[in-house]
């Protein structure tokens, strides 16, 4: 296929090889920098050692850090459910979320399982202090605000102030998953998807992230060609250029470029290490550096090597033989140790994410293609890692759980020779199989694909496709 082809991510995210590159003359690999962080991974993590969470145990987690200073003789109550989706089994949810918190903040810490009113919580409860958390579900996640608030008890205090202000306020939230769908109104993939089709994008774009990168609620569409990256956010006509900044400007020139550039682009959503909002992590064959950049685009840090998707965040590696390596290292030392270290395939194409199943279990997702064949490790019905092997694939991937179910979806392109016989393609990964769910003929070629975010409740989540200077938004 003569026209290059890119990478991606969605909270996951994906790199790409030109789709036939293994047919050309090879060029001679990019030399591994003399610079390069050691190859085993930092045993201190000074910042980001949680592994990844569910939503609900991620939104418990903050809240516990938040309400720490909270005594220990504390009641956690819940007020109803708020939803703009269908919530059959709102009251359970609101239960559950009381009870993580309660475990999070000690042993002497009680919790109500039905929601309630603060004043009835006030007049029923017995102990020092009262936490009251006030749960939504709204544009695609899971928000619970949470109030600490003192219980009087002497004559003289309740003199005073009778119902006492909150003495703490804390707030968090986390996109929906599996998990969370459980007590939802189910979603189901469409047979035929509905397409937007947004104008004005750059041309030759190489790779795309998708994710809420500024932290206000809303995905960001990252791209990344050989002159610049760019963040869009999605209008109704065109994507609005929110930032960019300029390879230039960014990183010199590779000592040996390939002939055709692989490009990566990770979104990692906030708060991180360096800011309470998100950050990208880019990387291009073509420049001798990957970059961390913040939601404007400036750089945050320089990483050696390539950083590529892994689980929900990006960790590095090399190009060796027109390939990404399979040893995976921290790219930076705040970073986290890798979900998945070792990769079973070079690869010259990549997609990972994490898959949260729907008793809260999660486990790091991985797709690596070598040359058109896609071998893909995601969890099986009982939830162990199960490879799947799916032939004739191209090299724009992405993967991510687009309704919900615990099971991802795999969005690809076709090994196709000419653009106008591209399309993309979803399977489902349920039941250790790959399942093609529909196709989606692109007639301009699929430069780069990335899975988004749950942007709605009451849609399945949003994949997005560059070609030929449009965006596709694909649902």
């Amino acid at each position: 296929m003569a026209r290059q082809l890119g990478m991606m991510m969605v909270a996951v995210a994906v790199a790409a090889l030109p789709l036939g590159l293994h047919a050309q003359t090879k060029p001679k690999a990019e030399p591994q920098p003399s610079a390069a962080p050691s190859a085993t991974a930092p045993t201190a993590c000074p910042v980001r050692c949680v592994a990844p969470q569910s939503a609900l145990d991620t939104v418990a987690r903050s809240l516990a850090g938040t309400l720490a200073r909270v005594p220990g003789d504390v009641e956690v109550v819940t007020v109803a459910l708020q939803s703009d989706v269908q919530a059959p089994r709102g009251e359970a949810l609101a239960g559950r979320l009381a009870a993580l918190v309660a475990g999070r903040l000690g042993a002497a810490a009680k919790h109500q399982a039905a929601p309630t009113t603060l004043e009835a919580a006030r007049k029923a409860t017995t102990a020092q202090a009262l936490v009251v958390l006030t749960p939504s579900l709204v544009a695609g996640r899971l928000v619970v605000a949470a109030d600490a608030y003192p219980i009087p008890r002497s004559i003289w205090s309740r003199a005073r102030a009778p119902q006492p202000g909150p003495l703490l306020h804390g707030q968090a939230s986390a996109p929906l998953d599996a998990e969370v769908r459980t007590y939802l109104a189910p979603l189901a993939l469409p047979k035929a998807p509905t397409v937007t089709k947004l104008t004005q994008l750059d041309e030759g774009v190489l790779a795309l992230a998708c994710g809420d990168l500024d932290g206000d609620g809303a995905s960001e569409v990252v791209s990344v060609n050989r002159q610049r990256v760019a963040a869009w956010k999605l209008g109704d006509k065109t994507p609005m250029l929110q930032s960019e900044a300029t390879w230039d400007t960014l990183s010199p020139i590779a000592p040996v470029p390939l002939r055709q550039p692989i490009a990566l682009a990770t979104i990692v959503e906030g708060p991180t290490s360096m800011s309470r909002r998100g950050y990208v992590d880019v990387a291009l064959t073509d420049r001798r550096d990957s970059q961390r950049l913040s939601p404007l685009l400036k750089p945050l840090a320089t990483m050696k090597g390539k950083a590529v998707p892994n689980g929900r965040g990006s960790a590095c590696t090399w190009v060796h033989d027109l390939r990404l390596g399979q040893k995976l290292i921290a790219c930076h030392e705040s970073d986290a140790p890798p979900a998945l270290p070792n990769l079973q395939w070079p690869s010259d194409a990549i997609a990972s994410t994490v898959v949260v199943a729907v008793d809260g279990r999660v486990t790091p997702t991985v797709a690596l293609r070598r040359d058109n064949t896609l071998l893909v490790r995601a969890p099986d019905d009982a939830g162990e890692p199960a490879d799947r092997i799916v032939a004739r694939v191209g090299a724009q991937i992405a993967i991510g759980d687009l309704d919900q179910d615990g099971a991802p979806e795999l969005v690809s392109a076709l090994d196709v020779g000419a653009p106008r016989l591209d399309a993309i393609e979803v399977r489902s990964l349920a039941s250790g199989k790959a399942q093609l769910r529909y196709r989606l003929p692109v007639p301009t070629g699929v430069e780069a694909v990335a899975v988004c975010p749950p942007d709605a409740g009451t849609t399945v989540a949003a994949t997005v496709v560059a070609t030929k200077g449009e965006l596709w938004v694909v649902r």
